[in-house]
């Protein structure tokens, strides 16, 4: 009787360990889309970063900017001088539109009278005109007659050109010339330069339809007093400088 050989069958051996090409391909592609996957992840925030910058190099190159020309003015001690004026330029590359200004100075003069009166012996005080809407009376305790302003004042300009090209004069209304007269008198005796301001608030628009509201503050120094002697008269001329700071900034997308 023959003995029978054990082990493994050789053909079968190779038949086993030979790959099938489809499996292969299936795990090529899938490893191919993990790759892509990933690299998606890794590029999308880089992606996202360029888009973000680009879009903000874009808004730069159409953005106004709206300020105000330093200056010197000239004011009457007794405040008979014509109303001051500011030049209001655009210095930022894009065009302007919409150009929008407004001052309320009943706040802002309810605010400089408490400066104003802890200081000094010239006391103010405010009120209502009853006999006509929206105005203002500023009274003084070493006067009889006040003096009358309008509460709000507002100046507007459809459009100024990029790189000060334009230069448009705002003629300040009677209040802020009131204002500016007695900080003239008093800044150099009880208050400083920087002590009390005139919020004016300024709106405008980008050619892309993008808004920005700020607020500039006006300062004013006295840089010198002129006294000229005529007859029955001493005129005394007060030599002054406004100049201005930016405060709160905001700006808004297309509506």
């Amino acid at each position: 009787m023959s003995k029978q050989k054990s082990g493994k069958n050789p053909s079968r051996s190779k038949e086993a360990t030979k790959t099938n090409p489809a499996t292969t391909r299936e795990k090529l592609k899938m490893a191919l889309e993990v790759l892509v996957a990933l690299s998606t992840i890794i590029t999308l925030p880089v992606v996202c970063l360029t888009l973000r910058e680009m879009q903000i190099q874009r808004d730069k190159a159409y953005e106004p900017a709206i300020v105000f020309e330093r200056q010197e003015l000239e004011f009457l001690w007794d405040g008979s001088s014509e109303s001051p004026y500011i030049n209001v330029l655009n210095v930022g590359v894009g065009l302007a539109r919409n150009i929008v200004i407004s001052v309320d100075l009943k706040t802002a003069l309810l605010s400089w009278i408490d400066k104003i009166n802890k200081s000094s012996e010239v006391q103010y005080s405010l009120k209502e005109d009853p006999s006509q809407e929206e105005r203002l009376l500023l009274y003084r305790n070493d006067q009889d007659a006040p003096l009358p302003f309008r509460a709000d004042f507002s100046w507007e300009q459809s459009y100024l050109l990029p790189n000060a090209e334009q230069k448009e004069t705002l003629d300040l209304p009677h209040g802020v010339a009131v204002l500016l007269a007695e900080y003239a008198k008093l800044g150099g005796d009880y208050i400083g330069a920087y002590e009390l301001a005139i919020p004016l608030s300024v709106s405008y628009d980008d050619i892309q339809g993008k808004s920005f509201d700020k607020v500039i503050n006006i300062y004013i120094k006295t840089t010198g007093v002129d006294q000229s002697v005529e007859p029955a008269v001493t005129t005394f001329l007060l030599q002054t400088e406004l100049f201005f700071d930016e405060g709160i900034r905001f700006i808004r997308g297309p509506e």
